[in-house]
């Protein structure tokens, strides 16, 4: 979009310095898996759903050949419920601590650091269990792997350990229910295969407990990815039988059932990426050779059937759902390809891709891995742009950083030219209230 004149300086000064809730707007936040340099983008989207980059906040940097200070390499990252903090986790060279990150989230998507924390090497996964419960992996080849719970105290900066349990062996990825009641973490031997774990959060002292172990046989158990009304649970099966494995998930004890199909032999080699549209009618499944293939998804058995449709994003990252109508996915290359960050698609629920809806838009990280959303609803009183009931200056504040930075919230109009119009609409509804 074009900017047509200028602000003036105070104005975007006073602008800078607003509120500091969770995201008013719809965003995305990727963590980049950089050696020499960790980092979060953060993206919004413009009317016709496609990102747009907004702010990367450097978490650390290094120069080859230089120690590693332990915020390089984002590997794992995850919203609060409130939409307030994100947690990130690092995997570095670090041999006994690795420091998890909590950044502030701002109302125009932009971050900043709120805290830093050393947990046990090598945290590669981390959930919110609350807006102040965190849960995150201890992962290890050389030893015991476990499951920690903290709780942050954020008035007086401490993360304090609630519980833990022992894991089966390596563990690199969970998810969690909707309910936040139940965690289900895989583990992997390698040349062996794995198992999916049950762990209960206990609501009152939020220590976990291990509740159920199933094996999946020879298959590793990659990714697992839970539906949005937490019925169904898919976990990627790697690369030596090629497999998906279904459940059913008991909505009483969030224990996990084999679906009909038990294991769902795939196409394409190696499947290690899971996501599920919308609706939940249909996953998205990526593999080692750069294909995401969908899959659809029976609401009552699980049952899945494969669409014959695919879509060859280059190096698979995270695929997730976004709002209603999109569904977000991650193109990792880490070797600066022009390709690599953010690509949107329009969900349709035949499993096509023919909604996406243009390149991938960089992150400006390298490797970016992991993405957290943040989804909420367009606000019922256009002026009101930070969503706090209220027309007030904040909200001409907001509108002015808007308009200067070229952000798509500013096409007040949406004419998709960013410019006087825009301005004076947004003064006539201004002064309208709501």
């Amino acid at each position: 979009m074009r900017i047509a004149r200028a602000i003036p300086a105070a104005l975007l000064s006073a602008a800078a310095g607003m509120a500091s809730a969770q995201s008013q707007i719809p965003a995305v936040f990727v963590a980049n898996n950089g050696n020499l340099e960790g980092s979060v983008t953060s993206y919004t989207f413009d009317p016709d759903g496609r990102p747009v980059k907004v702010d990367q906040f450097i978490t650390d940097s290094r120069n080859p050949g230089e120690p590693t200070k332990g915020g390089e390499n984002a590997y794992s990252i995850d919203i609060s419920p409130s939409g307030e903090f994100l947690a990130v986790t690092h995997v570095t060279a670090l041999s006994t601590f690795e420091r998890l990150t909590i950044l502030r989230v701002h109302p125009d998507a932009t971050l900043s650091e709120e805290a830093r924390y050393q947990v046990p090497n090598a945290a590669f996964s981390v959930k919110w269990l609350s807006d102040t419960r965190l849960a995150v992996t201890r992962t290890s080849t050389s030893f015991p792997n476990y499951l920690f719970t903290y709780e942050w105290d954020r008035p007086n900066d401490r993360l304090r350990q609630l519980g833990l349990v022992q894991l089966d062996s390596f563990s690199t990825v969970k998810a969690i229910h909707p309910s936040r009641q139940w965690l289900y973490v895989n583990t992997t031997v390698l040349f062996q295969g794995g198992s999916i774990q049950t762990v209960f959060i206990d609501p009152a002292t939020g220590a976990p407990t291990i509740i159920d172990t199933l094996p999946l046989g020879p298959n590793y158990g990659l990714d697992p990815a839970i539906s949005s009304d937490g019925r169904l649970l898919y976990v990627a099966g790697g690369s030596i039988n090629d497999e998906i494995a279904g459940f059913l998930v008991d909505e009483t004890s969030g224990l996990l059932f084999p679906a009909g199909f038990g294991f769902f032999q795939t196409p394409d080699r190696s499947p290690n990426q899971i996501g599920f549209g919308p609706d939940d009618g249909v996953i998205y499944v990526g593999h080692a050779n750069g294909n995401i293939r969908s899959f659809l998804v029976d609401p009552t058995s699980g049952e899945i059937v494969d669409t014959g449709l695919t879509f060859d994003i280059g190096d698979v990252g995270d695929i997730q759902p976004f709002g209603e109508d999109l569904v977000l996915m991650l193109n990792k290359n880490d070797l600066n390809s022009p390709d690599m960050g953010l690509i949107s698609m329009t969900y349709d629920p035949t499993g096509s891709f023919a909604g996406i809806t243009g390149p991938a838009v960089p992150s400006g990280g390298r490797a970016p891995e992991r993405m957290a959303t943040w989804f909420v609803d367009a606000p019922a009183c256009p002026p009101d742009l930070n969503g706090d009931g209220v027309v007030d200056a904040d909200d001409f504040f907001l509108f002015l950083q808007f308009f200067a930075a070229g952000d798509p919230r500013a096409d007040f109009n949406n004419d998709g030219v960013i410019d006087a119009d825009d301005f004076f609409a947004f003064l006539s509804a201004f002064a309208a209230g709501c």
